[in-house]
């Protein structure tokens, strides 16, 4: 019997010092099933930790979790929202770190379920470790659904992980009108179709801005597809997968992430994108694009 994972996705976003670590699985089962792995205690233990308890919690209840033998190996957490349609959240607080916040839903999809959870920190040194970390419980997530034994604990996406948070871009650039309508610009296909890639004749826009919304902008004489899947859209912010295809091929595990601050000249916009990248030649290349779209936005919603 194989682990029933049928795909992975790797997300950081966020600021430098409240960094965002996102991780969606696709899982071969129902969400019912996926869903009682989360929340039953028993089932809990085997691919996750134990709580000390061993009772499930109350919404606002707080309860240890203990992932190993060590005695630092425990997390003293508070659950904040248990509900199948809107998910759990969890405060989690790791020996010797700061609080943070966990948060985890269940969808259907076609073939079984998605899983989406998000580590909402406030130190950006945790990172590789948390990203890597959350991969490895969700393998064990994965064999425990397809009644596979335990396995060894082992962080195999450490290396990537810590190439994303070591080679994070950031470009800003200054836009000369109101930050409702920066954002604007932002929050609808229409939006964008008035000033992303607008010197291609054949851009199309499609996209549906709101958390769990797809994006897709296509450039079909320059032989570009951009997807991506909404991870954030409110209060001036958006988050969302990247996914760049091309001649040379499709990236993976890249993010990006828009922040709009209000200045007395307009508004100052903040772009963070992040991937596993090998080198510096990535990072430069997006660094171009980005300064090119923004003066574009500079130039439509500034004039």
């Amino acid at each position: 019997m194989t682990v029933p994972t049928i795909g992975v996705v790797r997300a950081l976003t966020g600021s430098p010092d409240r960094p965002v670590v996102d991780v969606e699985r696709r899982l071969a089962m129902p969400p019912a099933e996926v869903w009682d792995a989360l929340v039953q205690p028993e089932r809990l233990a085997r691919w996750l930790g134990t709580i000390e308890s061993g009772e499930r919690p109350p919404v606002g209840g707080a309860f240890g979790l203990r992932l190993g033998d060590e005695p630092g190996d425990r997390a003293d957490c508070r659950l904040l929202e248990c509900d199948p349609e809107r998910g759990i959240a969890i405060a989690w607080r790791w020996t010797g770190e700061p609080d943070s916040v966990v948060r985890v839903t269940v969808d259907a999809v076609e073939g079984g379920s998605v899983l989406r959870l998000r580590h909402e920190l406030v130190a950006p040194q945790p990172v590789p470790d948390y990203g890597a970390g959350w991969e490895a419980h969700l393998d064990g997530l994965g064999d425990d659904l397809a009644g596979l034994a335990p396995r060894p604990f082992a962080m195999p996406a450490h290396e990537t992980w810590t190439r994303i948070a070591d080679g994070v871009l950031e470009v800003g650039r200054d836009v000369a009108a109101p930050i409702d309508a920066v954002w604007a610009a932002f929050a609808s296909a229409e939006g964008l179709r008035t000033w992303w890639w607008r010197h291609w004749a054949d851009t199309t826009i499609e996209a549906d801005v709101r958390p769990g919304g797809a994006l897709r902008i296509a450039a079909p004489a320059a032989g570009i597809v951009l997807t991506g899947e909404v991870l954030t859209a409110s209060d001036h912010h958006l988050a969302a997968t990247w996914t760049w295809t091309d001649a040379d091929g499709t990236s993976a595990d890249e993010a990006f992430d828009v922040r709009l601050t209000a200045t007395d000249a307009g508004t100052r916009v903040t772009v963070r994108h992040s991937g596993p990248w090998a080198d510096d030649a990535p990072a430069e290349s997006y660094r171009q694009g980005w300064e090119f779209v923004l003066g574009e936005l500079a130039a439509v919603v500034g004039a």
